[in-house]
């Protein structure tokens, strides 16, 4: 069960607020974590908040801070106003922020900003689906950039498919790049789709909902269909071209290791045949 009370209290019903950032592994210190295994492994660990410390925040780094509210007609409208401003209008790719809404829990996020509304049994559901979404956006945005990015790059490097011309193995460096790019993001695309099967059963019913809310306001079902034939395509297209760039060049060692055993032969075939004239003329 996650810990996930607050520093502190600032408003006329409870507010808290906390930085949850993203790890390679769980932490040691005894802090709570949401482990994450689809799409990517991560670690969400959370670290309380004061409500001001949360709104300082510049939203600069990777790291998610997240102000959680009660869901609760007491609520101020300025006050909730003033934390509609603090998630922003718009995003960073000039999108507004996604709103998800499921039975027992509603959340709006911008980048790494969100704001949770949910009862206190509830709020790690709906952390729990939240993060899982974060990872998931994350990894589909990744897709997205590098497919932007592969685009150019195999128009540029489909002639290494088929005809090879002089100098082309000074593009190795640059094919080897999105070779690794094309893997890393199909490979994020693989488990894309498992994540959005959500069929870990150790994940609860009204976290799966809120993750589910947020996977359809986002699209997330046709971007990640979209991407599919895409990023299949730039894999076997790589494939392709370092295929035909070993054989290129495994050939041209077999015409250099010829070339060298037919002058070695036909320079000992000089010199016994030098030999023999020799050996006539005395």
């Amino acid at each position: 069960m996650l810990d996930i009370s607050g520093k502190g209290a600032t408003s006329a019903v409870e507010t808290k607020a906390w930085s949850i950032e993203f790890a390679s592994a769980a932490p040691t210190d005894g802090r709570a974590y949401i482990h994450v295994a689809e799409p990517a492994t991560a670690y969400a660990v959370l670290t309380p908040l004061d409500l001001a410390d949360a709104k300082a925040r510049s939203g600069a780094d990777d790291a998610l801070t997240v102000v959680g509210l009660p869901l609760s007609a007491e609520q101020s409208l300025a006050g909730e106003q003033e934390l509609l401003a603090w998630i922003g209008e718009t995003d960073k790719r000039g999108k507004p922020p996604m709103r998800a809404s499921a039975r027992t829990a509603r959340a709006v996020v911008c980048d790494n900003r969100a704001l949770v509304y949910a009862r206190d049994e509830h709020v790690g559901d709906a952390l729990d689906g939240l993060v899982r979404f974060v990872v998931l956006e994350r990894q589909v945005t990744f897709q997205e950039d590098a497919m932007r990015r592969l685009w150019p790059a195999m128009d540029a490097d489909y002639e290494l498919t088929h005809a090879l011309a002089p100098g082309y193995n000074q593009r190795q460096a640059a094919v080897n790049e999105m070779t690794e790019l094309a893997g890393r993001a199909k490979a994020s695309n693989l488990r894309t789709g498992i994540a959005l099967a959500q069929m870990n059963p150790a994940l609860t019913d009204p976290s799966k909902r809120f993750f589910g809310e947020f996977a359809v306001v986002s699209g997330m079902h046709e971007r990640y269909d979209s991407l599919i034939d895409p990023l299949t395509y730039a894999v076997e297209t790589y494939e392709r071209a370092n295929t035909r760039m070993i054989e290129t060049r495994n050939a041209a060692k077999e015409r250099t290791h010829f070339l060298f055993e037919f002058i070695l032969m036909a320079v000992i075939v000089v010199l016994i045949a030098w030999e023999l004239l020799q050996m006539m003329n005395e």
